[in-house]
């Protein structure tokens, strides 16, 4: 029995001395095997032009008034015969959004008594719309304008196949990286081998309509033209 009990501890002490510099040696081969592979490492970019062909934007109805049923009152009479004027130039119910309704008090400040005294309430009414034909955008914000809104913003161009443009950019762009890599690589007297890793950068995103390089008219606001950008990084493997 007591020879049998040391036999067992011993070859437990020698799995727990043989076991870690087995690891040890492993790793340092796989190390030693990740150095001695050559890589290249590369940025690329493309853009696709396209035409914005949507627009949205977003209306604003406000009314301030110490009773907030009168203000409530004045901003529907007001979003009703705006949405009206829209639906007589063509804009669809399907492309109009009118449900957001805010209600927040008004403070003034006294300088008598240095403090914020409240001075009735700001009834908000938000008309988000979108459309498709640029001819009516002047239209639509103009007569908004006239008929009771107190402002308008958010405005952004989008293009509907902006994903089928965007997966265009970014074959293009991973052929450019492809391009570049090879000329890294035969500056450094290697050849090209296989793709180690892409890594996609980005993606498309409507803009706002402030940024558009708009083409100059005389009469309407024009679509002009925008770029849909795509941006990678490849890894390759070097022979």
């Amino acid at each position: 029995m007591v020879i049998r009990t040391y036999k067992k501890c011993a070859l437990n002490w020698i799995s727990m001395l043989v076991l870690p510099a087995f690891l040890i040696a492993c790793n340092a081969q796989n190390h030693t095997s990740a150095q001695s592979e050559n890589w290249v490492r590369v940025n690329a970019s493309a853009s696709v032009p396209a035409v914005p062909d949507k627009l949205s934007l977003k209306v604003y109805v406000e009314e301030k008034n110490n009773s907030v049923s009168q203000a409530k009152r004045i901003v529907d009479l007001n979003t009703d015969k705006i949405l009206k004027r829209w639906f007589n130039l063509g804009i669809k119910e399907s492309q109009v959004s009118s449900f957001n309704l805010s209600i927040q008090p008004v403070y003034e400040y006294e300088k008598q008594t240095r403090k914020q005294v409240q001075d009735g309430f700001l009834v908000s009414r938000t008309l988000s719309v979108e459309i498709e034909n640029w001819d009516s955008f002047d239209q639509l914000i103009d007569s908004a304008l006239a008929l009771g809104a107190t402002r308008v913003g958010n405005v952004q161009a989008g293009v509907s196949n902006h994903q089928a443009l965007y997966n265009q950019a970014l074959a293009a762009a991973v052929e450019q990286a492809r391009k570049k890599a090879q000329l890294l690589a035969e500056s450094a007297g290697a050849e090209l081998d296989q793709v180690k890793q892409i890594i996609e950068q980005g993606g498309y995103r409507p803009y706002a309509a402030a940024e558009m390089k708009l083409m100059r008219s005389d009469s309407a606001s024009q679509p002009g033209t925008t770029d849909v950008n795509a941006s990678v990084e490849v890894v390759f493997s070097l022979q």
